[in-house]
């Protein structure tokens, strides 16, 4: 069906782009000796993203040889790709948290508190914790459930990848995040009203917008999915995911890595060296901090 003609242009665009964003970190490190954590878990998410996409297409080239492909590839190349959603997930909670947009004692909320611990991700690694168990749990059901999902392969009413009970509740999980993330950004956004700054103000609530949007766009695509003849939903499903996919994660990489953007202008990092900058959907001149 075409799919394995874009998953080579996917891959071949990721590879370039990825290179071009490896030579500008690289260039900073080479500067400032360190690279932030939110630079090192976007570029994860940007290479489980490739190497899932490789896997699928060896899966499929020997599908086209021998009529079933290779099993375990196919289902790494999903695992892979959950993984790759769920740091992106992180990532985007931790800033709707204020995790590098809001200076810490901005918001008083307690030290061992869920917004506190994802307003400081850095810190989940001291100890247990709470976000540290809900981490674990998390990528674990969502392990079990995509492996659980890829064992009802052979159900004759299953026309795409998600389309199983397992398959409906990785999407249920995927929802109940993008509802987690819109709450925890409208908290900070409240918080954060109190402080003023017109200019982060109208950040947070376009990163609501785009956020939120991401989060909803898979189970959109899975429920918008349903509307169209059995034939069509696997290459609707596995082709829109991928798009949202790969388009997210070089917005957000372009936003972390590249230079003068909004983000980067408006971070708690901006004077500390620690982020190359970002490149930006928005361009807004450097303002000082509260």
């Amino acid at each position: 069906h075409g799919l394995p003609k874009f998953y080579v242009f996917v891959l071949i665009c990721m590879t370039g782009y990825g290179g071009f964003l490896t030579m500008m970190i690289m260039d900073h490190y080479k500067k400032s000796r360190e690279v932030h954590l939110i630079v090192k878990l976007i570029a994860a998410a940007y290479l489980l993203q490739g190497i899932s996409i490789l896997y699928e297409l060896i899966h499929l080239w020997y599908y086209k040889h021998n009529g079933y492909g290779i099993y375990y590839f196919d289902l790494l190349s999903e695992v892979l790709e959950g993984f790759s959603q769920t740091l992106i997930a992180f990532v985007l909670i931790c800033l709707a948290s204020g995790w590098t947009l809001v200076e810490t004692e901005a918001i008083g909320s307690k030290k061992n508190s869920v917004a506190t611990l994802l307003r400081e991700p850095a810190n989940l690694v001291k100890g247990a914790n709470v976000v540290v168990f809900g981490i674990v749990t998390f990528v674990l059901l969502s392990f079990i459930l995509q492996i659980m999902n890829k064992s009802h392969d052979d159900n004759f009413s299953k026309f795409h990848d998600y389309e199983s009970t397992p398959g409906h509740i990785l999407v249920g999980l995927r929802l109940f995040l993008g509802i987690f993330f819109v709450y925890s950004l409208h908290i900070t956004i409240k918080h954060q009203e109190n402080r003023g700054g017109d200019r982060l103000l109208l950040f947070l609530r376009r990163l609501m917008l785009l956020g939120g949007l991401w989060f909803l766009s898979f189970p959109t695509l899975v429920f918008v999915a349903g509307w169209f003849a059995h034939y069509l939903r696997h290459r609707i499903v596995s082709v829109g995911v991928l798009t949202i996919q790969t388009a997210c994660l070089g917005i957000l990489a372009h936003q972390f890595v590249s230079e003068h953007s909004t983000y980067f202008k408006l971070s708690t990092l901006a004077e500390t060296g620690v982020l190359p900058g970002a490149g930006g959907l928005v361009r807004a001149p450097k303002i000082s901090k509260d």
